[in-house]
């Protein structure tokens, strides 16, 4: 049995949770690599999105609470066939540690073409 999800109208086309012992991650949606790169600034927790040659590059700096962090309103990082492609993430970094539990999730914009 197939079972699709939808949050405001957007499809969600991929969910999961990373456990991360380094520092960066890479998924490839459509054909497309979205990497994600995690830094320490010691400043408060931001985000960035940058173009790198082919591929995108969401830098998370900062993302080291143990009570996790993250962004539940979704971020545009891609496009495909004039849909945006969005992502949720949520961040918990482990105790005295780098290990990092990541969950995440894809969002595909519908298609108002019909």
């Amino acid at each position: 049995m197939l079972v699709k999800a939808f949050v405001d109208g957007y499809e969600v086309i991929d969910s999961g949770v990373i456990h991360l012992t380094g520092t960066t991650v890479e998924f490839v949606v459509d054909g497309l690599p979205i990497e994600v790169l995690f830094k320490i600034e010691n400043l408060p927790p931001k985000y960035a999105v940058t173009i790198e040659g082919y591929k995108v590059v969401l830098t998370l700096s900062d993302f080291s609470s143990k009570e996790g962090q993250g962004l539940i309103e979704p971020l545009v990082v891609a496009s495909s066939q004039g849909r945006d492609i969005k992502m949720t993430f949520f961040v918990q970094t482990l105790p005295d540690s780098h290990y990092r539990i990541m969950s995440y999730a894809f969002l595909l914009a519908p298609n108002l073409n019909g």
